[in-house]
């Protein structure tokens, strides 16, 4: 599969894993999110803040909104599409954001209890810019302070998103049949309590691969035989990491694309890591296709020489039948 094709589609995936920004007072902020109409429809849409004490923010069930266990917070001030489990966007609209609903924004999609898709959006709500240094323009140095600070502050965000991005980034590419290949997925994260790693495949067709539960493995109809975690994931390693990574073995070029390791306490989301796999189809199977082809080529034009010629020889002999009949 072709590496840039599968770092736009990573990034159109993961565009929200980079933040959104707005300022206080505003009308309303958007938080996007859209799915496939297959995933959204007859589900059950939670938009939540796992940093607040009564963590859910929005609810949309087949049956329409569900404000009951809605943080006080956001009373009058969330709203979905109103077709949004049918079309498949299930952005979340917030009327006049406040610093205060600065966080991190995780919308779950489920189906009778089972994870469908699932995705984070920072929200950054910042204070309106200040007016008075433009009024005072004689004094220079609050200006030059403030640009300063400005830029330090703006840097270090960046700085920020552009390493959560690579924490839960991998690109790893591989050549067509390598004995195996690691999707490596580690954590420093406490993982006591009731623990269950998924394996799954979003890109180019959503399945899961893969599902570490009650303390075993449990390998998924497929996959049998090709794919393997540690008999003991969650024990820590000498620098103190969980190693949750999955190895495929003999790696077919149909199995590029997009996986996705998402890690479950106690029934919620705790951290995903996304890895996109390339892989290359060895040269010497690039030549065998090459030559098998023209050799078909070759075949299918001697072949209709031959019809040629022998149509031919039917057109003459029946012309010299006609003569010696005259």
């Amino acid at each position: 599969m072709n590496l840039g094709l599968l770092l736009l589609i990573l990034l159109k995936v993961s565009q929200d894993a980079l933040g959104v920004q707005v300022y206080e007072g505003e009308e309303s902020v958007l938080l996007r999110f859209e799915v496939d109409v297959s995933v959204s429809v007859r589900s059950t849409v939670v938009w939540s803040r796992e940093d607040l004490k009564q963590e859910k923010v929005h609810v949309r069930q087949a049956s329409g909104d569900d404000y009951g266990d809605q943080n006080k917070l956001y009373t009058n001030r969330t709203s979905m599409r109103a077709d949004a489990l049918q079309t498949g966007d299930l952005s979340l609209n917030l009327t006049k954001p406040a610093v205060g609903d600065s966080g991190t924004y995780t919308c779950t999609v489920r189906r009778r209890g089972q994870l469908l898709n699932t995705t984070e959006v920072e929200l950054l709500v910042k204070a309106p810019f200040p007016v008075w240094p433009w009024i005072v323009a004689g004094v220079m140095a609050p200006l030059l302070l403030l640009a300063v600070s400005v830029g330090l502050i703006i840097s270090l965000a960046n700085k920020a998103m552009k390493d959560r991005l690579r924490d839960q980034l991998r690109v790893v590419e591989v050549a067509e049949g390598t004995e195996s290949v690691e999707l490596t997925c580690t954590t420093k994260a406490d993982l006591t309590g009731q623990i269950q790693v998924e394996w799954r495949r979003s890109v180019p067709k959503y399945m899961v691969i893969h599902i570490y539960k009650d303390n075993s493995n449990q390998p998924v109809q497929g996959y049998e035989g090709r794919i393997e975690m540690k008999n003991e994931p969650l024990t820590e390693s000498s620098i103190g990491q969980k190693d949750l990574s999955l190895t495929l073995k003999k790696p077919r070029v149909d199995d590029g694309g997009v996986y996705i390791c998402t890690v479950y306490k106690n029934g919620e989301i705790m951290r995903q890591k996304i890895v996109v796999l390339c892989v290359r189809e060895t040269w010497i199977k690039t030549i065998r296709g090459s030559c098998c082809a023209k050799k078909a080529a070759a075949e299918q034009r001697a072949k209709a020489g031959r019809r040629k010629k022998e149509e031919g020889e039917a057109t003459e002999a029946q012309t010299l039948t006609t003569e010696q009949s005259v």
